[in-house]
C-alpha cells in the first residue's frame, strides 16, 4: 500500500512545518477571541477559563493536557486589559 506524499516531499498530513501550522491557526484563534468577546458574557468566560487554566497546570494527569492553559488564558484575556493587549498583539 502506497503512502500519500505531498508536494513538498513529506508524508501528507504528518510533516507540516510549524510556520505553516501557525499561519493556519492564527485566523482561527483571532475569530474565536472576537466571537467569544461579543457572544459570551464576561462571567461565563471567566468560569470556563479558570478550570481550563487549572487543568493546564496539572497537565501531567492523563485527562488534562497542556493545551488547556492557553485556551483558558484566551478565554479570560478579553476581560483583563493587559492580557487582552498581549493576546491580540501575539495573534
Amino acid at each position: 500500500m502506497a503512502t500519500p506524499v505531498d508536494d513538498r516531499g513529506g508524508i501528507a498530513g504528518i510533516r507540516a512545518s510549524p510556520r505553516l501550522l501557525w499561519r493556519r491557526a492564527k485566523p482561527v484563534i483571532w475569530r474565536a477571541v472576537h466571537w467569544s468577546d461579543r457572544q459570551i458574557p464576561a462571567g461565563v468566560r471567566t468560569l470556563a477559563g479558570l478550570p481550563l487554566i487549572v487543568g493546564g497546570v496539572f497537565s501531567f494527569l492523563p485527562v488534562a493536557g497542556l493545551w488547556m492553559l492557553p485556551v483558558g488564558l484566551a478565554l479570560i484575556a478579553p476581560d483583563m486589559p493587559a492580557l487582552r493587549r498581549r493576546l491580540l498583539s501575539w495573534v
